[in-house]
């Protein structure tokens, strides 16, 4: 029994490392979240245009904005509300990077933001969601 009970332990080990490898850091700081996210369009998967974007998600904002509404362009409609955002701090002396969080009625997912070169990627619990950034609102070109 102990010995099922660690070899499952490993297991889950290895599988969580596996999966969590997949978007390793670095990962942009505040001062890009704050300057690269409100007011623009994030479009997914990377480089997509119109109808083969899974999502394209305007984060309603300027410059330097914190928080603010989430505005789906797409099926849902143009620049039809579905949530909001929110950039957490960074707190260095506690090891706490910043996060983008993205909430959705009750349900919230925090993610860092990795640079791919020229694309990005949310990197958080449930998956890695690659993205381009669109200057504005808009549909993804």
């Amino acid at each position: 029994m102990k010995r099922a009970m660690l070899t499952s332990i490993v297991v889950l080990a290895w599988i969580s490392g596996e999966a969590m490898a997949v978007c390793s850091p670095p990962y942009q700081n505040e001062t890009w979240l704050k300057s690269n996210l409100p007011g623009k369009t994030v479009c997914s998967p990377a480089g997509c245009s119109g109808s083969s974007c899974k999502w394209q998600e305007h984060h309603e904002g300027s410059t330097g904005t914190t928080t603010g509404r989430l505005l789906e362009w797409g099926p849902a409609g143009p620049g039809e509300p579905v949530g909001t955002w929110t950039i957490s701090p960074a707190s260095p002396s506690r090891g706490i990077l910043p996060k983008i969080i993205h909430s959705y009625g009750s349900n919230s997912y925090p993610y860092d933001v990795k640079d791919n070169g020229g694309t990005y990627s949310f990197c958080g619990p449930n998956g890695e969601f690659p993205f381009s950034i669109r200057p504005g609102i808009g549909a993804c070109p």
